[in-house]
């Protein structure tokens, strides 16, 4: 009997291409579709970044990529002859080179349409990209030299794209930050942190995670940043500072949709101490704005403490009812000093109680500088309330003291620790 070749039953080794376009494969999540990114993106999403999943998959696919190139080149050798080895490896490559050059121009693509929509998370994904891209180039570039068409440059081209609309990205947030519009519809009705600010301060949270790729984009065109220890890290604390200045300024214009002055002041009061509070708790996010305004913490500190003033001016007219001086201690009252008294009591109790109804229904969302406010209310009021009380209360100047002798000093206190709260 003839022996049957045993080659038959060998499987045979898919190429480069096949392998990356096989289902179920490490890198098939990319290539199993190759309709480009953009096309793929559902136009009804509200949130473009969430629909760049194929990021992980193409840092995913760089890298098998790469890999299954040097298992070829390797595999190439042993079976090819030399003189052939170029051509053959050229033609291994060209397809998968084309699809992946595709992709990754489709998601930076799908990153400039998320951008029309004022949604920059999309280039959270694009840093990602561009940092591993930039550490595989080296390898990229080792192994493709001397190839026709020079692929690697391909690669670098498309990695220089990525950086280009990375910088520009992070400048337009700068630019969509100070331009946010301040209309009246789109400001929180109590007073409370504003989502432009919220927003803004996730962001750069979240580029501490790239710092040092910031850092490296911003560099060459911050001349400021070159001359010093670490111009990297002064580079991206003046790109934090940038966004902080025009959010501030922009906070500023905003306030003056309020008509009422001391939610003007609140929502300035809340957003400041909103930013400050972020610094702080984040030492690294500090550390980065200082390298650009080592004072950047004591002037909110001094913005928070300038604007805690300006609020106790919402107290003005109260206080004019309680604070004049020479009124009399006799028994014997005029009809005038006994109307005056009642005017003053009258005039306080209207003002707490208007006071009172409109300011329960602001928010300070921070509970340690609610109660702040409250105390410095209290502090403010209650003493002056109380020698008012003492000097007035016992004198006959009405045969209805309740009907203007409304509150005791304990029901001024209490009133007082239930501002800021609507469900008091």
């Amino acid at each position: 009997m003839f022996r049957r070749d045993q080659s038959q039953h060998r499987p045979r080794r898919m190429s480069i291409h096949e392998k990356i376009h096989t289902p179920g494969g490490q890198a098939s999540r990319l290539a199993s579709s190759a309709v480009p990114v953009e096309e793929r993106l559902p136009p009804s999403s509200s949130q473009e970044h969430s629909s760049l999943e194929g990021a992980h998959a193409f840092i995913t696919c760089a890298t098998v990529f790469l890999r299954l190139m040097q298992s070829e080149r390797n595999l190439m050798q042993s079976i090819i002859p030399s003189h052939q080895h170029r051509t053959v490896f050229e033609n291994l490559i060209k397809p998968p080179m084309d699809f992946f050059i595709l992709e990754g121009e489709a998601l930076i693509a799908a990153v400039k349409r998320s951008l029309g929509k004022n949604d920059f998370q999309s280039v959270l994904a694009a840093l990602r990209i561009l940092q591993h891209l930039q550490s595989l180039v080296p390898q990229y570039q080792d192994l493709l030299r001397s190839l026709q068409g020079d692929p690697a440059n391909r690669v670098v081209t498309l990695t220089t794209l990525f950086e280009s609309t990375c910088y520009k990205t992070l400048h337009d947030f700068i630019d969509y930050v100070k331009n946010d519009p301040d209309k009246t519809s789109n400001m929180p009705k109590d007073g409370t942190v504003h989502e432009l600010t919220s927003s803004s301060i996730q962001f750069l949270k979240q580029c501490l995670e790239f710092s040092d790729l910031i850092g490296k984009l911003m560099l060459p065109h911050d001349e400021l940043a070159r001359g010093v220890a670490h111009p990297r890290k002064r580079a991206l604390g003046s790109y934090f500072y940038r966004v902080l200045s025009v959010l501030r300024m922009n906070i500023d214009m905003k306030a003056r949709c309020y008509e009422a002055e001391g939610l003007m002041v609140l929502f300035r009061l809340n957003n400041y101490h909103f930013v400050h509070k972020s610094l702080v708790r984040s030492s690294v996010m500090l550390s980065t704005v200082e390298e650009e305004c080592p004072d950047v913490e004591e002037n909110y500190v001094e913005a928070i403490g300038h604007e805690r003033k300006e609020y106790q001016k919402v107290w003005t007219k109260l206080l004019k009812c309680i604070l004049e001086q020479g009124k009399p201690h006799r028994e014997t009252l005029s009809k005038s000093d006994r109307q005056d008294i009642k005017d003053k009591f009258k005039g306080f109790n209207t003002e707490l109680d208007d006071i009172y109804r409109i300011q329960r229904s602001y928010a300070i969302p921070d509970e340690r500088l609610r109660q702040s406010i409250r105390d410095d209310n209290t502090e403010l009021i209650v003493p002056f309330y109380r020698t008012f009380l003492e000097r007035y209360a016992n004198l006959p100047f009405t045969k209805n003291p309740e009907k203007y002798i409304r509150y005791k000093v304990a029901d001024v206190e209490r009133k007082l620790n239930s501002f800021f709260d609507a469900s008091a």
